[in-house]
């Protein structure tokens, strides 16, 4: 593993053409979510807290669905893709059901749940999607083991961060809501038409400073021996996302390809958009200043069965790069299943001894 190497080619793509396209892209799309999400928040009357927060909701925003006047959010609850949010410019914010979805509906259900449905501030449409919701989870099948442990991690870490995972981590939620954070590049780390998808980004603590944030990347037990090769996809993955997002949230300047340099923007457009980042990650009453960048770091989360005998590698290859935009890495193990699965950090960069 060569972070160096992963660093580099992160690069390239950035300094291209169609990269630089995409980021612009993915800049302009966050910027509207704020405009969305702030009119929501400020909408009299609000009521979000109809639809339970714990019940396997999910928010997965895609470069195509956030396109034009309007802004549109993807559902998903437990592990399948239900429909549709969309946010219009006064902060309104309807559920269109995807067709797959209503058509399993029972009526007069069905029927009524054909047209928008008011997502807060409206009792009736509240009480379809529930029972919506009451539907689709009676339907099964059982949640995806990787979704399973996102939620479970959203809700932990939101909860019981400080002593669940030693570190006072809080998860970055949209209007309540888990979210998959996307990103300008893919899983293989290449430009590509659909936006690559975080699964859990996390506030940490920086007292005085603005707070790292922590890129987690959830793999499922590695089937029959496998467990090497999944803590470094899941490390590899995390390591380009943040990248990614390093590039993209602090409107940097990437100046060549082949290993080139990139530099902090300062201009007033880059601090407006770094602060845009900072209120969407959840980080209220402090503006970045010139110098400062949103600095974030990469957690791998894996079964302690497939962390096991892989740490002495990943150590010494972390210990080889600089750190420079990429700053924290940390792997973070599980064992059991449900309400028995506990965890356990197995290595913390941030907390070794200088090299």
């Amino acid at each position: 593993m060569n972070f160096t190497r992963l660093q580099n080619e992160i690069l390239d793509e950035a300094a291209s053409g169609p990269g630089q396209q995409k980021i612009r892209e993915r800049q302009e799309i966050m910027l509207a979510l704020k405009a969305r999400l702030e009119a929501w928040a400020a909408a009299a009357d609000q009521r979000t807290n109809r639809l339970r927060r714990r019940d396997g909701l999910m928010f997965s925003m895609s470069q195509t669905g956030a396109r034009g006047k309007d802004l549109k959010l993807g559902v998903e609850f437990k592990g399948k893709g239900i429909g549709d949010l969309t946010i219009h410019p006064d902060g309104r914010a309807l559920l269109q059901l995807r067709p797959k979805t209503r058509a399993a509906l029972p009526e007069p259900l069905r029927t009524r749940a054909a047209q928008d449905l008011h997502w807060s501030r409206h009792r009736a449409d509240g009480d379809i999607i529930r029972k919506v919701l009451e539907q689709v989870r009676a339907a099964g099948p059982e949640v995806p083991q990787e979704r399973e442990i996102q939620w479970e991690l959203f809700h932990r870490l939101r909860d019981d961060g400080t002593d669940m995972a030693g570190e006072g981590f809080q998860p970055v939620f949209l209007a309540g809501y888990p979210a998959e954070i996307p990103t300008w590049m893919n899983l293989k780390g290449e430009v590509a038409t659909s936006a690559g998808n975080i699964d859990l980004l996390a506030r940490g603590r920086r007292p005085g400073h603005l707070p790292p944030f922590y890129v987690f990347e959830v793999k499922r037990p590695a089937q029959r021996s496998a467990g090497a090769s999944v803590l470094q996809e899941a490390v590899v993955q995390g390591f380009k996302y943040a990248l990614a997002l390093t590039i993209e949230a602090n409107g940097l300047r990437v100046e060549s390809t082949g290993g080139g340099a990139f530099t902090l923007d300062t201009t007033d457009h880059a601090l407006e958009l770094r602060a845009a980042y900072q209120w969407l990650f959840g980080v209220r009453g402090k503006r970045p200043s010139d110098p400062e960048r949103l600095k974030f770091g990469v957690v791998a989360v894996t079964a302690k069965a497939d962390a096991e005998g892989a740490l002495g590698d990943l150590e010494a290859a972390w210990a080889r790069y600089d750190h420079r935009w990429v700053e924290h890495l940390g792997v973070l193990a599980y064992e059991g299943h449900g309400a028995e699965r506990t965890y356990q950090w197995q290595y913390r960069s941030w907390v070794q001894p200088s090299r």
